[in-house]
């Protein structure tokens, strides 16, 4: 009857979870996008352009290095076409998928724990876990919450806390979920070892469950196998240096950043977008012994917890095992070393091996309270609280960033974020500092991007022969693309447009496949005159989707001075297509359609044009809350540069008006 009563709670129970997580991370609804939600969701030609198949969308997506995660990429592109590209459905929909991943986590400690167990409060402590505010907060860190929705989905396929046979049916399953939480993102590959250290610990006879489970594993890890190499080979991906250059700093490292994900287990407190760890090496320092001691501390935990407790063996696995892939054992899988997002499934695992620990306290009461529930009530307040801090400043990208750089002041890339938003805020000065301070503390591969960026501040605020100088010492330093690529650019914004040619050139031989850099040669060749070389390198850009909709409207451009008007209304129509709002290219295609005794058409495209606009304009005043006044402004310029076209149409185009009525 207890148990029937229990059951019947659950539905209630995940009611109450899907509040907690709307009370707590409500706030997420008017946050911007901001990191990586720019350049993989709002300004990702796979997420709002056109559909270019799907052979294009698995072997040839626009990130497939670091951000090859075809799930979220699709799930992304199917919220974009229902409500454009405003952040509250990307939001909600990380909400609703940690709710989700909320419920699964609530009946695996149901089933695991048992029905007189903790296990809502445990749950509900899962659900407002101060980390998770970055996954919520970034519509692209869905990744983290998808592939553990699909993990658990495997575990409970598999059932490891019964004893009976899987039938194939459910092995099966096992199979597509692993597959889906693999294309969501790549530490998906920990969970066959998740399941077999699940099965073999619930079991009555881990050695009988071993024999039982090892054709289903070994087909498990076959597909892990099976996704490394189309990783390697079919879609590759780039690694990067051990860390110190060295294998035993790499590891010492990598066991440094196992600890900081210890601590963080009973102190989430810093939170921050980005962090700083030091390398950790044999030379005699006070984190080593430390280190090497928690490590220890670690090994005779589990084996304890193996001889007298299955489940918090199984709850401590799942914690590790999801950290694994986290460690930078494998050199830059993930590129920030630690972050709070990528604890998010761990503190399933850390709150199961608690609440099994806790049995001996589950009926001991504090007055008329039970005292496990009171105590998870009092660090839920705290972690209510911690959370909804953090998540506030994600309303201003400005103060998210400057607050990384605070707290992680060794670590270049919350530097050169922080100078991004500065630029963007017009604060140049400030701008300057900051990538000042991200070359001081990488002088590798890095340090390019950042001196590239500093060069391209510089043009901007018109220093261009610090800008030239700063890029010719880039290309004699490093021949690669990225100087190259920046150099003539810096060259082309100060008119030197022939030594321009020569550096796009260059980034070409180095690599043929720079469509930017194709796309620039096609201008230098265009100012200098040479029609039939700007088209050529116009057309080759046109095939990538990142430069199509600005190489068609050039090539556009192009074929109406030839007086090729039917091919430039193909091209103007190809640019559209790759990005359906450009206010110059929809008023040539209105100029096009008077010239051909067509001007009521052409208003009515630019009527078409100024209405969208003015629909974003208001979506984007009614979410005010949750955008800058920059992007506000840039609402309201959009809508007047439409207005002002179509005055410019009808000044031009009198009998327009006229025929419209």
């Amino acid at each position: 009857m207890a148990a029937r009563s229990q059951s019947n709670d659950s539905p209630k129970q995940a009611l109450l979870l899907g509040l907690l997580i709307f009370l707590v991370f409500g706030l997420a609804f008017w946050a911007p996008f901001i990191y990586d939600d720019v350049p993989f969701i709002s300004t990702n030609p796979d997420v709002i352009g056109a559909w270019r198949g799907w052979r294009h969308f698995f072997l040839h997506p626009r990130y497939f290095q670091e951000g090859y995660e075809p799930v979220s990429l699709l799930l992304h592109r199917v919220l974009f076409l229902i409500g454009g590209a405003h952040p509250a459905l990307f939001r909600l929909s990380n909400v609703l998928l940690h709710w989700a991943v909320c419920v699964l986590v609530l009946l695996l400690f149901k089933r695991l724990l048992g029905p007189k167990s903790p296990a809502f409060w445990l749950a509900a402590l899962f659900a407002i876990f101060p980390s998770h505010t970055e996954n919520i907060a970034v519509a692209t860190f869905k990744k983290h919450i998808l592939v553990s929705f699909f993990g658990l989905l495997m575990l409970f396929a598999h059932r490891p806390w019964n004893d009976e046979k899987v039938p194939w049916r459910r092995q099966a399953a096992c199979g597509l979920f692993l597959v889906l939480s693999l294309f969501s993102k790549e530490n998906g590959a920990v969970f066959p070892a998740v399941l077999a250290a699940f099965s073999l610990s619930l079991a009555s006879d881990w050695k009988a469950r071993l024999r039982r489970d090892a054709p289903l594993l070994a087909g498990l890890f076959g597909v892990d196998l099976a996704f490394v190499y189309w990783r390697a080979v079919v879609v590759p991906r780039s690694g990067a240096a051990l860390v110190g250059d060295s294998p035993v700093t790499h590891l010492l490292t990598c066991a440094k950043c196992l600890v900081w994900y210890m601590r963080e287990f009973f102190l989430p407190v810093r939170l921050c977008q980005e962090h700083s760890i030091s390398p950790l090496t044999l030379s005699w320092s006070w984190q080593l012994p430390i280190v090497l001691a928690v490590l220890a501390s670690l090994a005779a935990f589990a084996a304890w917890l193996w001889r007298r407790d299955r489940v918090a063996f199984a709850g401590l696995a799942l914690a590790l095992l999801w950290i694994l892939p986290f460690l930078n054992l494998i050199p830059f899988l993930n590129l920030s070393l630690v972050a709070n997002r990528y604890i998010y499934l761990s503190m399933a695992g850390a709150l199961l091996c608690a609440g099994s620990l806790s049995r001996p306290w589950w009926d001991k009461r504090i007055g008329r309270f039970k005292a496990v529930p009171l105590a998870c009530a009092a660090v839920g307040l705290a972690y209510a609280a911690l959370a909804m801090n953090n998540l506030a400043h994600y309303s201003d990208p400005l103060e998210v960033w400057e607050r990384a750089a605070c707290c992680a002041p060794g670590n270049p890339r919350a530097h050169s974020a922080l100078a991004a938003a500065y630029a963007q805020a017009g604060r140049y000065a400030d701008s300057e500092r900051e990538l000042r301070a991200a070359a001081r503390i990488d002088a590798g591969d890095f340090n390019l991007s950042v001196a590239a960026a500093l060069g391209s501040l510089w043009a901007q605020t018109g220093r261009l022969d610090r800008a030239q100088f700063l890029y010719a010492s880039m290309v004699r330093r490093y021949p690669g693309i990225l100087p190259f690529g920046a150099l003539g650019t810096g060259l082309l914004a100060a008119g030197r447009v022939k030594e321009a040619v020569v550096a796009f050139r260059q980034a070409l031989l180095i690599n043929p496949r720079d469509s930017f850099s194709r796309l620039n040669l096609g201008l230098c060749y265009a100012r200098l005159g040479q029609s039939r070389l700007a088209r050529i390198q116009w057309t080759a850009a046109s095939a990538d989707p990142a430069t199509k909709a600005a190489a068609d409207k050039d090539l556009a451009t192009l074929s109406m001075r030839e007086g090729c008007l039917v091919a430039a209304r193909r091209q103007l129509q190809d640019s559209l297509q790759a990005d359906s709002l450009q206010i110059d290219v929809i008023g040539e295609l209105a100029d096009l359609d008077a010239r051909e005794g067509r001007p009521q058409a052409g208003l009515a495209r630019l009527d078409d044009l100024v209405r969208r606009l003015r629909r974003g304009q208001k979506a984007a005043f009614s979410a005010a809350a949750g955008l800058t006044s920059a992007q506000l402004d840039t609402a309201a310029q959009a809508v007047a540069a439409a207005l002002k076209q179509r005055e410019r149409f009808l000044t031009k185009h009198p009998r327009a008006l006229a025929a419209k009525g």
